[in-house]
């Protein structure tokens, strides 16, 4: 047996393809793997106290000062800790709440709706003409080869080939269809 520690940075649905998961299941538990973090700075000490039963409700939970129970300050700032899922429930749940907790709510949403951003891809950029902007660029014949093949080792993951200037007053390039 081994047992590893994932990151929360993978691709639970594809992970979870991989492993053979039922079709229906795959976003169920995909929604589970993805977990939130979130600091809400000044929440109403009564929108704490509720936001913390509800959160442990759905076994989410809600870190908070010392104090909040007892309301020893007028606002807190609070830590809320929770699944995709349970973010999606808390969203909705916390619309019927007083203390600030709607407005709350619709901040939740739009958390529980953002998108892990893509990973940055690198480009590299050639120009097979002899009018680039930048000299460093301009390449041809099995020089531009080897060139791209260097921009790929040094992990570019598009290459961008600029065969036309795009400088102002540069020559018209233009298209022509030929028949045979």
């Amino acid at each position: 047996m081994k047992v590893l520690k994932l990151s929360n940075e993978l691709d639970a649905k594809n992970l979870l393809k991989e492993l053979g998961v039922d079709g229906g299941g795959v976003g169920i538990l995909a929604s589970k793997m993805k977990h939130h973090i979130i600091y809400i700075k000044d929440l109403h000490v009564g929108g704490a106290n509720i936001l913390k039963q509800d959160a442990l409700s759905i076994g989410a939970d809600l870190a908070v000062p010392r104090g909040t129970v007892i309301a020893t300050t007028p606002q807190v700032d609070c830590i809320l800790i929770a699944t995709q899922k349970q973010l999606e429930t808390l969203s909705r749940k916390e619309l019927a709440q007083p203390f600030g907790l709607k407005e709350l709510a619709k901040e939740l949403k739009l958390i529980s709706k953002l998108k892990k951003p893509k990973e940055t891809e690198i480009m590299g950029v050639i120009n097979a003409n002899e009018d680039s902007f930048y000299s460093g660029s301009r390449f041809s014949d099995s020089k531009a080869i080897d060139v791209i093949e260097k921009m790929i080792e040094d992990g570019a993951n598009i290459i961008d080939i600029g065969g036309v200037s795009s400088r102002p007053n540069a020559e018209i390039v233009l298209m022509r269809s030929f028949k045979e």
